[in-house]
């Protein structure tokens, strides 16, 4: 591929001066000829001034030598045949000038042909660069196909969970996808999927409410998928059982004390279940890894969103909130193509917290969608891919207007992709199509 490249980019160049030379020597014919051209011209119209000037003064001697006499006609004889003389040459001047102006014309043929030579090549360059410009881009895609990357080894461990899942519904005005995907270095390394998700409708809240949540377990610690699992659980059930405490106050304007109070305590409730989960396997682990707090670690992040319908222009309340380190992202078409943007990420000296140790560490926020925004809640290595100018534009062409199949969502989480960082992949999306009728509309796509 590399040497068909230089071999095409030789050609180009080649093509280019080529044409330069061309063109130079083509502009150079034509300015001789046109200066050959006018210089004729101006001679034979001095000519023609200089022959009327004499036949004047002929006629003026003619005129003046009526008489009879001898000498007289044969003035007049003599006079009378240098203007007949006189008429040829500008007969024949006159033919000449009529030879030059032919020659102009073709001159000006030659010119349109060369104008139009030097157009179909220029044409011909362009569609060259074109091709480049294609070949290039299609070496620089950093996806390699929409195929999911199949893995060659089963995980070990007494935590081993599938390699991959898949979730997802349609809420009427709301369509949903969820996927955790083992990472690259996870399968070279025969280690299993630390990461979980989960999907729950949460109904205590005065309307219905989606939560989406992504968990991710920490590195070189035995029991973090079981501790990522066990806080999607704990997250939802904490939810409702304090949603009647805020039934109605969920999606205000601006911070909200009591909001921040109700996730601080459903996230202290979901720091014991982790807990607990730690310790029930003590027993069985035993040794080193059953150390307090040493066997189970996880990042949350989550998003609560409304389900009801919204009017075509009507915007829709989110909230975002999480403890470690992951992201919430926005999919919007701003008139240029739809472009990916981070609307909550918590600070950078809190992104290495994690439950159950820190359940204080919380950040939240509110932020609003319009019909035909997609938002996703995401672990670091996902959100990584969807930010980066080349992967994430891919993504985008996949999801921004319609919703995928479960199949298909999965495939495409799953794609294999150059320069990943291989950590394991896994989001909640969410489709926001304002009406349950404007969602049926849009019919999945594979």
């Amino acid at each position: 591929m590399t040497v068909f490249l230089l071999v095409l980019l030789m050609l180009s160049v080649g093509a280019n001066i080529w044409q330069a030379v061309r063109q130079s020597r083509s502009d150079e014919q034509h300015r001789l000829a046109d200066e050959s051209a006018q210089n004729h011209i101006a001679r034979l119209q001095n000519d023609l001034r200089l022959l009327d000037a004499e036949r004047s003064h002929l006629i003026a001697q003619l005129t003046v030598g009526r008489s009879g006499s001898a000498e007289t006609e044969a003035a007049r004889q003599s006079l009378s045949d240098r203007v007949g003389l006189l008429h040829s040459q500008l007969d024949a001047e006159a033919s000449g000038r009529a030879t030059a102006e032919d020659r102009i014309r073709a001159l000006g043929a030659e010119l349109a042909a060369e104008s139009s030579g030097r157009a179909r090549a220029e044409e011909e360059a362009r569609a060259l660069g074109a091709k480049l410009d294609e070949l290039a881009a299609a070496r620089a895609e950093p996806v390699e196909a929409p195929s999911p990357a199949v893995p060659r080894e089963l995980p070990l461990g007494r935590d081993a969970v599938a390699d991959s899942v898949v979730d997802g519904a349609d809420l009427g005005p709301l369509v949903v996808r969820a996927a955790s995907v083992r990472g690259e270095s996870n399968r070279r390394g025969k280690e299993h999927r630390r990461d979980a998700v989960l999907l729950s409708r949460i109904d205590g809240f005065g309307s219905p409410v989606l939560l989406g949540s992504v968990a991710s377990g920490a590195p070189g610690e035995p029991l973090s998928q079981t501790a990522a699992t066990a806080a999607c659980r704990a997250l939802a059930q904490q939810l409702a059982d304090y949603a009647p405490r805020l039934r109605g106050k969920l999606f205000g304007a601006g911070y909200d004390p009591e909001v921040s109070g109700m996730l601080g305590v459903a996230l202290g409730g979901v720091a014991r279940s982790v807990q607990l989960v730690a310790d029930g396997a003590t027993a069985v682990l035993g040794g080193r890894d059953a150390q307090r707090g040493r066997t189970a670690a996880t990042s949350l992040f989550a998003v609560l969103s409304e389900l009801d319908d919204r009017e075509r222009d009507g915007v829709r309340q989110h909230i975002a909130f999480g403890i470690g380190d992951g992201a919430v992202l926005r999919l919007r078409d701003e008139g240029s193509g739809p472009r990916w943007t981070a609307v909550f990420e918590p600070e950078r000296s809190l992104r290495t917290h994690r439950l159950p140790a820190s359940p204080t560490a919380l950040s939240w926020s509110r932020f609003p969608t319009v019909p035909g925004d997609v938002v996703v809640v995401a672990g670091r290595p996902m959100a990584e891919l969807l930010l980066r100018p080349d992967t994430g534009d891919w993504f985008a062409q996949r999801w921004s207007g319609r919703q995928p199949y479960l199949t298909s969502f999965l495939s495409d989480v799953n794609v294999e992709v150059r320069a990943n960082t291989g950590g394991d992949r896994s989001l909640v999306t969410v489709w926001d199509y304002g009406q349950a009728r404007l969602a049926e509309e849009a019919s999945p796509h594979a």
